[in-house]
């Protein structure tokens, strides 16, 4: 396993993201899925019945007590459970995912760890992030696999972006910048991935103001080897206007970048469009050529085409077939659980330091307490640790 938990088997991804992976010969892996509102709905029965129709799992039970969710659930096809615990002690059941309110994860994940199931859960993992500190040390002290769906890292042009990075054609990655707009642990997954042999280590990070009148986060990141990034975090309303993730990328490497959405490699200086290519959604295509005779450099295969399945539809297809494929016990998970426990404590690290106007903070996903209070104490100014005791105060007199 790579620093930072992960988890980079790029053979593994590259199979899974252009269907080479034949996973209907594979026996189906039965899974009990928990939670009926309206994000399983709308996003995992679609991609449920998908792959339950390839071949690669089969769901013997969507557990809900609400009547109303329970006539959707029936809707669209799948059977309904009323007690999840009943089921599972019925047996019959090789995988567990989970869809419920945050507040209530990082409870059920825990009891669930008593059932020795693989576990797949919707992000986030606990809150507050407290929870999400005490349920991974059950599970790291359980041994059982828990996988994290977060899909964003695994929308199509994330998987463009590391197929570049990993083909090895820039060389070692310097540093990256970037936007996010929705939740900041989603913006620390993706941005981690673009250094797949480094580990996080440090942040700060400030209020920016927007020209719009809004307020954004801008964070900057140090990982290990001498490799640095930048995010800009702006509000998740979708009715902002925002840049293309895909376009709005910058990555310095030794051996060239991506700039916007342009490829440069410092070898004879030469420049190259770069092309994301979804092949299955317009067409199968023979020449992976532009009309002005640009050579491609990377291009995505997409295994659902048929499917026409949205981003996040891709990314959780994705993840659900690594997730199946390592509670066989064949490989490992897309994204584990404490991958996104790192996201979490980064993103709570942000949080912390922006409010104490740029505090840089260590990052330690053994010893998380004890490296925020190892860079307050050594790293904190006067009118930091004045900003800090501020905010404390105001949190206990809240309470």
């Amino acid at each position: 396993m790579a620093p930072d938990g992960q988890q980079m088997d790029e053979t593994a991804e590259r199979r899974t993201v252009n269907g080479d992976a034949s996973m209907a010969t594979a026996p189906q892996t039965k899974i009990l899925h928990i939670g009926a509102g309206v994000r399983t709905q709308t996003l995992y029965l679609p991609v449920f019945r998908e792959l339950q129709q390839r071949g690669v799992l089969q769901i013997v039970g969507v557990a809900t007590r609400n009547a109303e969710r329970q006539t959707a659930v029936r809707a669209a096809g799948f059977p309904v459970v009323e007690d999840w615990r009943a089921a599972l002690q019925a047996g019959g059941v090789d995988a567990v995912t989970v869809v419920v309110p945050p507040a209530q994860m990082a409870d059920i994940l825990t009891e669930l760890l008593d059932y020795r199931r693989p576990l797949l859960h919707e992000t986030p993992l606990g809150r507050p992030v407290g929870k999400a500190t005490a349920l991974i040390k059950k599970i790291r002290a359980a041994g059982i696999l828990v996988a994290t769906a977060e899909q964003q890292v695994f929308y199509p042009e994330e998987q463009l972006k590391r197929q570049i990075i990993a083909s090895g054609q820039l060389g070692k990655v310097i540093a990256a910048d970037n936007h996010h707009h929705t939740f900041a642990y989603h913006g620390v997954a993706k941005l981690r991935r673009y250094f797949p042999n480094s580990r996080l280590i440090a942040l700060r990070a400030w209020t920016m103001p927007q020209p719009d009148g809004t307020q954004a986060t801008q964070t900057n990141f140090k990982f290990q080897n001498d490799q640095h990034a930048t995010m800009l975090f702006g509000p998740s309303s979708k009715n902002l206007p925002r840049r293309s993730p895909l376009r709005s990328l910058n990555i310095e490497a030794e051996g060239g970048g991506i700039f916007g959405d342009t490829v440069f490699l410092r070898e004879g200086a030469t420049f190259d469009e770069f092309h994301f290519l979804r092949r299955g959604l317009q067409g199968d295509l023979q020449r992976l050529e532009c009309e002005n005779g640009a050579r491609v450099l990377s291009a995505w295969d997409n295994p659902y085409a048929g499917a026409k399945f949205s981003d996040d539809e891709i990314g959780l297809a994705v993840i659900l077939e690594r997730f199946c494929a390592a509670a066989r016990g064949e490989g490992q998970s897309a994204y584990s659980a404490e991958e996104h426990y790192l996201d979490l404590l980064a993103t709570q690290a942000m949080e912390l330091s922006r409010r104490c106007s740029g505090l840089r903070l260590r990052l330690s996903p053994e010893q998380p307490r004890l490296a925020t209070v190892i860079s307050i104490l050594t790293d904190a100014s006067i009118r930091q640790l004045w900003l800090l005791a501020k905010w404390g105060l105001k949190k206990i007199v809240r309470r």
